[in-house]
This record gives C-alpha cells, sequence and structure tokens, in this order.
C-alpha cells in the first residue's frame, strides 16, 4: 500500500500546496490545467502567477496557513498581506491578521 503524503500544516512551496489540494491530478482540476502543467509547476518550483487568485482563495477556504512567498511575496508587500489575513511567520507562528 502506498504511503499517503501528510497535509502541510503551512504552504510555503508549490510542494504543499499540490499535497494539501490532494495530488497532482486533484491539483490540475482544480487549476483547469492537465496533469503535466501541474507537474511542470513542480519541477520549476513556483505556482505561475495567473493562478495566484484562485490558489490563495482556496487557502483561505481550506482555513490553511501560507507563508508569503508562496507568492513571491518579500518585504513591504509581504507586511501588507499579513496586515489582511492570518498567514505564516519564517518561523511558523502564525501572524493574528487584522
Amino acid at each position: 500500500m502506498a504511503k499517503i503524503k501528510q497535509r502541510p500544516q503551512i504552504i510555503e512551496t508549490i510542494a504543499d500546496f499540490v499535497t494539501a489540494m490532494g495530488g497532482t491530478g486533484a491539483t490540475a482540476r482544480f487549476l483547469g490545467v492537465g496533469d503535466s502543467y501541474v507537474s511542470n509547476m513542480l519541477a520549476r518550483g513556483y505556482l505561475p502567477t495567473g493562478f495566484h487568485m484562485r490558489a490563495f482563495a482556496e487557502i483561505r477556504r481550506q482555513g490553511w496557513a501560507f507563508a508569503p512567498s508562496f507568492f513571491g511575496l518579500e518585504g513591504d508587500h509581504a507586511e501588507v498581506v499579513m496586515a489582511l489575513v492570518p498567514v505564516a511567520l519564517p518561523d511558523h507562528s502564525v501572524s493574528p491578521g487584522e
């Protein structure tokens, strides 16, 4: 029997997102793309910007924590996001959001 990957507590990478979504096929269906597209995203290590809002909405709907860096945000931009919604901090604590 294959070992099932545990869902990550914090979405920090595209691999974390794909695992949380239930795998390559489930992520592909969610994004409306083929499995190979998701495999390519995994190989490149990033989520194309055209999918950021859809992924953000699903992450929030599921109540998952995420690192701003998942969306390529750093510095002031990360601070703005952290002020709006609870997100994972670099030390893996969670900001309260406002």
